[in-house]
């Protein structure tokens, strides 16, 4: 907000606007640097591994109690959920969650849930985390977890949440905000923007079969902050190529990231853009940082 007020104001010579503006960026930063401390100060290290509360300050470890029965017991995938989708989350305390949940039982197949069953309609939040900090397997494994057991064979409606055990059956029933879990996350996994930079993410979570020789992927007006992205990949690996052709909108003024995903391991050695070098590109990962130029921008990788 603090951002928009600032643009807003230079732009139509508004000196309140950008005074506003300037004041919500500096309270930002501040509840920020509050919001880290508190967490670094909420996490318990005496039963030998850092442990991060339900509740800021809380000495009790969630799983020691029934669920919902206190407070610190109430929800944890829900709190799981909705921290990792705030965005302000260090990549360290997004491991020290998700080590507790595999753990503790608070997940299953990757996907957090309240010890008895995983949760459908609430989950995306785990899933942004996850593509932001770059843990690709565990988003994956989330990903199809949630389209091969929350969802009913035929018609695709989502559970609220999910038995696994069939036997005893005691999933909740339908519920609206699950239905659109798998299309919201299948938008980050094809385009991605990040929260705490002006960088966009093209295919960063794409699953390595998805470009197997033959193989297409493609985006089609997909809105951004900075207006719609097109944009598609053609593997061509039997002939050690794969060619892309990405489409920036007008005033674009980020970053813009592709990354090939490969099957089999496979990396890229050399790239050319607009049949020219590109140095940019890092080869261990396959992220290929774009011109910063509206328009068509054609892209040959070679593996």
């Amino acid at each position: 907000m603090g951002e928009a007020f600032q643009k807003i104001g230079k732009l139509h010579s508004i000196a309140d606007y950008v005074s506003l503006g300037d004041k919500l960026v500096g309270e930002a930063a501040s509840l920020d640097s509050d919001i880290q401390n508190s967490m670094k100060r909420s996490l318990l290290h005496d039963r030998g591994k850092p442990f991060l509360p339900t509740i800021a300050g809380s000495k009790n470890y969630y799983y020691d109690y029934p669920y919902r029965s206190c407070p610190d017991a109430f929800d944890d995938n829900r709190e799981w959920s909705e921290i990792l989708h705030a965005g302000n989350v260090t990549k360290e305390m997004v491991d020290i969650i998700m080590a507790d949940a595999k753990e503790n039982q608070s997940m299953r197949l990757g996907i957090f849930g309240n010890r008895r069953t995983v949760v459908a309609f609430i989950c995306y939040g785990e899933a942004y985390g996850l593509i932001q900090h770059d843990l690709i397997r565990d988003f994956l494994l989330f990903y199809y977890n949630h389209i091969l057991h929350c969802h009913t064979r035929g018609t695709w409606s989502a559970f609220e949440c999910v038995d696994y055990d069939r036997e005893r059956g005691r999933s909740a029933s339908y519920v609206t905000p699950a239905q659109v879990t798998v299309p919201i996350i299948t938008k980050w996994m094809l385009v991605f923007e990040d929260p705490a930079q002006d960088v966009l993410w093209l295919a960063k979570a794409t699953p390595e079969a998805w470009l197997e020789d033959g193989k297409q992927i493609g985006v089609k007006k997909s809105p951004t902050r900075w207006g719609t992205v097109d944009y598609r990949i053609d593997s061509q690996i039997s002939k050690g190529l794969v060619k892309a052709s990405v489409t920036l909108p007008a005033g674009f003024s980020g970053k813009a990231i592709l990354r090939l995903r490969l099957p089999g391991g496979r990396k890229i050695n050399k790239v050319l853009i607009g049949g020219r070098d590109l140095a940019g590109f890092n080869a261990g990962s396959s992220d290929i940082t774009l011109p910063a130029t509206p328009g068509v921008i054609e892209i040959e990788a070679y593996v």
